[in-house]
């Protein structure tokens, strides 16, 4: 079974991106196969995720 190419390595995504006008900025992030979205964290937030069956996941940001 072949895999996709954004799962072999996050190269390659960019290599496709460029040539298509694709482009970041400096502090701009690209990620390949979350299933949640991205959120803004400060020091001191904490965060949570559940997956139902799989269970919930969660994390503290230490303080400033």
């Amino acid at each position: 079974m072949r895999r996709a190419a954004s799962s072999q390595s996050p190269c390659i995504v960019a290599r496709w991106s460029a040539p298509h006008g694709v482009t970041l900025a400096a502090g701009q992030v690209a990620t390949t196969g979350t299933c949640v979205a991205l959120l803004e964290v400060a020091p001191g937030d904490e965060v949570s995720a559940e997956y139902g069956v799989l269970g919930r996941v969660g994390l503290r940001f230490a303080p400033a």
